[in-house]
């Protein structure tokens, strides 16, 4: 009798279990069911959009042109006319941004996207403060660059700086705000500064003054004749057509005229 009752108890037993483990993958089917529909209506989207991004109309570049002359804004034109017409999303904007900072006169550029306009291409172009040689201009971070036209080369309204090298360009520049930092309360500024292949310094001031020094102090030697020029040599200044700074005890002085002073400064003064 027992034996028939244990034999009852298992089978009420695994009836109860399969009822329980058909509804657990009944959930777990309908669960991937949901998740399967989800996923077919996202790859639906993605599909549609990506078909949307295809079919999406094409503009032209959107240049901005208000602070750029003329020649810089035929040369911006010229540079991003063979992108043609882009599409929103389907724009190189690296591409464009590289082809368009490789112009020498530019500065910096922007190449953004704007849901009404498309894409928007911006540049801040250089601004010369010196001429470097005949066929270059000159930046305030020292940058060497071409202008998008040709007729700003030697500006008679810059200083003029001739090297070599274009890698000089930077030392001349510091050198030229030095120098003009010095001689200024003398009402003198450099119009024309030149370094030779021995790192001669030929400096050419606004009032005709000329001054030549060596690469060995030479901070050092035209801070001193700044000093010397407003002080004992104040009088003598306009008589002066050229400094040679390149002795080591000393300088040489040559007069606009066959007249000395009849007191020149000592310090090592030699004239001629």
């Amino acid at each position: 009798m027992r034996y028939y009752i244990q034999i009852y108890r298992i089978y009420r037993k695994f009836p109860m279990n399969s009822q329980v483990n058909t509804k657990n993958a009944r959930r777990v089917l309908k669960l991937w069911q949901i998740l399967l529909m989800v996923a077919i209506v996202l790859g639906g989207l993605i599909v549609a959009a990506m078909k949307g991004i295809e079919q999406a109309p094409k503009r032209p570049l959107v240049l901005e042109l208000s602070n750029l002359t003329e020649s810089q804004a035929n040369s911006l034109k010229t540079a991003t006319a063979p992108f043609g017409q882009v599409q929103f999303f389907g724009a190189d904007l690296m591409g464009i941004h590289q082809v368009v900072s490789s112009l020498s006169w530019v500065e910096s550029a922007s190449v953004k996207r704007d849901w009404q306009q498309g894409a928007i291409v911006s540049v801040v172009p250089r601004r010369a403060v010196a001429n470097f040689g005949s066929q270059h201009l000159l930046d305030a971070n020292g940058a060497v660059f071409v202008p998008a036209d040709e007729r700003e080369l030697m500006d008679k309204n810059l200083v003029h700086l001739y090297s070599g090298h274009t890698n000089d360009a930077t030392d001349m520049m510091r050198q030229m705000q030095r120098v003009n930092e010095w001689f200024s309360p003398l009402g003198m500024t450099a119009e024309d500064m030149t370094l030779t292949s021995r790192q001669t310094w030929l400096i050419r001031f606004d009032n005709g003054l000329r001054v030549i020094v060596d690469h060995e102090n030479t901070e050092q030697k035209l801070f001193s004749l700044s000093s010397l020029l407003a002080g004992s040599l104040a009088k003598e200044l306009p008589k002066i057509q050229s400094v040679d700074l390149r002795y080591k005890n000393g300088f040489a002085i040559a007069w606009k005229t066959a007249e000395i002073p009849q007191k020149p400064s000592d310090s090592g003064l030699k004239t001629s």
